[in-house]
């Protein structure tokens, strides 16, 4: 097979830039997933590793499929496009994910991307090793891995500040406010990094306010227990029956430790309910930055299926013949 120069220059650019695209695609599945397996489904840190194995087993089986069908057919062009059809449907179907989904429904959603990842890996490779002279295989083939791991590089730190600011901005509207929060309409909310944390830093901050509410019950001040109960958010009408409580507590010992005891135990509900609240609106931020990214994610998809597309349908290499100078 005898190709000419600039069928041989525009398949090889063609194929090292839908590489690039690729290697942002894939490295970015890999990064970004195991965050939301963490901190959306709470699974631990190994099992976020352990779940990506239904990404690793798609695209091996996409790999193994799509060799047995090239060397039967020889059609590698229309696989990869079709693989990155799937990989189209498993990334939309990741930007579509939800704060309640489920590890099975994700471990579908990576499958699919795996089978969609899967014929680019060796297809790629087979187009630009097909298209260049014999002499030049080495050079060629280290230049789809180097395209590869590049567009994986600048495709994570671009799509990892991305996740940053969409996190950031989450944070600050999901937690403002609260024990863990900065003031309503302010930045700067952290996630905490586990749920003990969480339980943690609200009992730290709730019960400093009630520390300081009992302060104030010592100093028989009913201006002063108002003002702490309006700091710590205390609906009014609750505020009505603990000031009521109070008065009626005077000069009684027992009263006044049954109306501290009923305190602590509204305390510990509030705790609870307030770790709810802030662990929702944790899994909430990090699905909003993920998701983002996956959506990023399906433009690049859509710029290496568009560059496939045009590149040149060349018949396979059945000889290693050394092309003769000038062609």
């Amino acid at each position: 097979m005898t190709l000419s120069v600039r069928d041989r220059n525009f398949t090889l650019v063609g194929v090292l830039l839908a590489l690039f695209f690729q290697g942002a695609a894939f490295l970015c599945t890999v990064a970004f997933l195991p965050l939301f397996m963490v901190n959306v489904v709470q699974v631990s840190a190994t099992g976020a590793g352990l779940t990506l194995v239904p990404l690793s087993l798609g695209v091996v089986a996409g790999s193994v499929v799509a060799g047995q069908l090239v060397s039967r057919f020889g059609r590698y062009r229309l696989l990869i496009l079709v693989g990155s059809v799937v990989l189209f449907v498993g990334t939309y179907l990741l930007s579509r994910m939800t704060p309640d989904e489920t590890l099975g429904r994700v471990t579908l959603y990576m499958a699919i991307a795996g089978l969609g990842i899967g014929p680019s890996l060796p297809l790629y490779t087979l187009a630009i090793q097909n298209a260049v002279d014999p002499r030049q295989l080495g050079q060629a083939t280290s230049a789809s891995q180097f395209f590869r791991q590049i567009g994986g590089a600048i495709g994570a730190a671009v799509l990892g500040t991305v996740l940053s600011v969409t996190l950031a901005a989450a944070f600050a509207g999901n937690l403002a406010g609260g024990p863990l929060g900065p003031p309503a309409g302010q930045a700067g909310a952290q996630a905490p990094a586990s749920a003990a944390d969480v339980e943690r830093a609200v009992r730290e901050a709730m019960g400093a306010q009630l520390a300081r509410l009992e302060a104030a019950f010592d100093t028989g001040d009913a201006a002063s227990i108002r003002a702490t109960l309006d700091e710590a958010g205390v609906p009014e009408a609750a505020q009505v029956g603990i000031l009521q409580g109070y008065e009626a507590s005077a000069g009684s010992p027992e009263a006044r430790e049954r109306l501290v005891s009923g305190l602590h135990e509204r305390f510990e509900q509030q705790v609870v309910e307030v770790v709810a609240q802030v662990d929702a609106g944790v899994r909430a931020s990090f699905t909003e930055a993920v998701t983002r990214v996956f959506t990023y994610v399906l433009y690049v998809v859509a710029l290496a299926w568009l560059v496939t597309l045009f590149l040149p349908v060349l018949p396979l290499r059945e000889t290693l013949d050394v092309a003769p100078p000038g062609e």
